[in-house]
């Protein structure tokens, strides 16, 4: 059996190149740290649901095997929890397009910005000017990156909300019709 080894070539970059690599590093660290939050937010809002809505469906499952007399109830019953599900899924993965894109132009806003500070470097005429304009780019990154962390965290907070919603008024649809036999 033949292995093949991928060939790694390093490329020296002269001395100015340097700021550069750190601002872009710092760029892709930003949006690395973005993903990483509003993906684990988002994750633990969609399992809360999802683990609030598996219990309120098996007490209304258990209830409704008792309840209902009829199969056709049954059906209808099911299918409007489907829809209701489906109709969560549609709105998860619509947020989520959107949260993606929200993701995409930042990254790829400051990809641009680290362009932009890189050509202003290069037209500095002494180490003074090129802290100066290194400070004030990561000033100006550190506080785009807290505003548009807390924009994607509500966001990511509101599509939860919004996704799990169907659900919620499908298991109280559930648990006020289950009720109604229990309670005559």
């Amino acid at each position: 059996m033949a292995t093949t080894a991928k060939k790694t070539t390093t490329t020296k970059t002269a001395p100015t190149a340097e700021p550069v690599e750190v601002a872009v590093k710092a760029g892709q660290d930003t949006v690395d740290t973005i993903v990483k939050t509003n993906t684990e937010v988002a994750k633990k809002g969609v399992e809360k649901a999802v683990a609030m809505t598996e219990e309120q469906f098996a007490a209304a499952a258990k209830a409704g095997a008792d309840a209902y007399k009829g199969y056709e109830d049954m059906i209808a019953f099911s299918k409007s929890n489907i829809e209701a599900i489906v109709k969560s899924n549609e709105i998860l993965s619509s947020g989520m397009k959107d949260i993606n894109t929200a993701i995409y132009k930042l990254a790829q806003s400051n990809v641009e910005e680290s362009v932009a500070l890189a050509q202003k470097i290069m037209t500095c005429t002494s180490v003074t000017e090129v802290y100066e304009l290194q400070s004030g780019a990561a000033k100006s990154t550190y506080e785009k990156t807290v505003s548009e962390s807390r924009k994607l965290s509500d966001q990511t907070v509101k599509l939860a909300e919004k996704a799990s919603k169907p659900i919620a008024d499908q298991v109280k649809i559930a648990v006020e019709t289950l009720s109604k036999p229990l309670a005559a």
